[in-house]
């Protein structure tokens, strides 16, 4: 368990400070800001993260003005540890595993990312792995193996079970 103490102002992540193919971009960085804290969010420590379709094609500047000012750091999907709560957050606890597609408004530019060793999130973009529905143990699996897109909207009303997606009402 990671306590506030620990929790360092500056993480590692990978950054783009110009446009084009993802591959040859994207540098690593060992001094990058950690994202600003704000009440209605929690603060995880990035377990597992993925780039999807839309981080290439902003890197690529395809969709440059939703992108953030470069250089930037890419990725939505993240699967990880709650480490700080925010005072206005219920939903949430510190040591909770959780997961989502943290970029709410992907058609504005971010100020949140997940290439990196801590990201935040506001909890209506998250949700809690391993959680119980209906007196049964449910886990999913990380996003880097789930199409996002797909579900994470309703990821707290669907449920894994036998490799398909069930609705739990």
């Amino acid at each position: 368990m990671v306590s506030i103490s620990t929790i360092p102002s500056d993480v590692k992540a990978w950054v783009y400070s110009e446009y084009g193919i993802t591959e040859k971009i994207l540098k690593f960085d060992p001094n990058v800001a950690i994202p600003d804290f704000k009440e209605d969010q929690v603060l995880i420590k990035v377990v597992a993260t993925a780039l999807n379709p839309a981080n290439y094609k902003k890197a690529s500047g395809y969709i440059k003005n939703t992108e953030s000012p470069l250089p930037t750091v890419s990725g939505y999907d993240v699967a990880g540890v709650v480490v700080r709560v925010g005072s206005e957050v219920r939903k949430f606890k510190v040591g909770n595993e959780v997961y989502g597609d943290i970029n709410e408004y992907a058609m504005r530019p971010k100020s949140i990312w997940t290439l990196a060793e801590y990201t935040v999130a506001e909890e209506k973009v998250v949700s809690v792995r391993g959680s119980k529905r209906r007196g049964k143990n449910v886990t999913v699996a990380p996003p880097t193996t789930l199409p996002a897109n797909l579900f994470i909207l309703t990821s707290d009303s669907a449920v894994l079970e036998s490799g398909k997606i069930k609705l739990a009402i």
